[in-house]
């Protein structure tokens, strides 16, 4: 006969780690081994899931789907979860950044006022876009491309990335119609 081990629900065992180690990313010296160890029990959730830690009026912690649509409700779910530890707050998703985002890639400054976009077309209420960049070509496309994801999640948050924009197009600005926006400008067209 073999014996019957309790299941246990690895978002549950997320946080139950996390309410046991939450100190140790308080520190002013990263106690790497904790990232390392915050890192696998969310994995264990799902692969795809991710964080990011930083201190404003508390500390957060914000669960991330990193612009994966399908790990919507992963991410819901843990948060949904998530116990309440003294001087921390969970956060659903990159949240829009009060700071106008830059992002320096390579040799170029990308910013909400230099890089461009106009509305492709709008389908099932998303918009696919072309997104006009400084100095984007074929050798550091993909870093660029992902840039400007980043840009976007900072002006109009993760989630919204998610679930408002369609498809998207990566053009250089040289190519860029008089029609097209700064990127500063995608809040209120969205």
């Amino acid at each position: 006969m073999w014996p019957f081990q309790k299941r246990t629900d690895p978002i549950d065992d997320l946080w139950q780690w996390f309410a046991r180690n939450s100190r140790r990313f308080e520190m002013d010296e990263p106690d790497q081994e904790a990232y390392r160890q915050l890192t696998a029990q969310l994995k264990a959730v799902d692969r795809g899931l991710t964080y990011e830690m930083g201190r404003g009026e508390t500390w957060e912690i914000i669960v991330s789907a990193d612009g994966a649509p399908e790990l919507v409700p992963a991410v819901q779910a843990v948060v949904a979860q998530a116990l309440k530890v003294s001087g921390w707050k969970v956060v659903a998703f990159r949240q829009p950044s009060p700071e106008p985002p830059v992002i320096t890639v390579f040799e170029e400054e990308l910013t909400a006022e230099n890089v461009f976009f106009v509305v492709e077309s709008t389908r099932e209420g998303t918009s696919d876009l072309v997104l006009y960049l400084p100095g984007i070509e074929d050798f550091n496309y993909r870093h660029m491309a992902h840039c400007a994801m980043l840009m976007m999640e900072s002006l109009i948050g993760e989630l919204a990335v998610m679930t408002t924009i369609g498809e998207i197009e990566y053009e250089s600005t040289e190519e860029m119609p008089p029609e097209a926006q700064p990127l500063s400008m995608l809040p209120l067209s969205i």
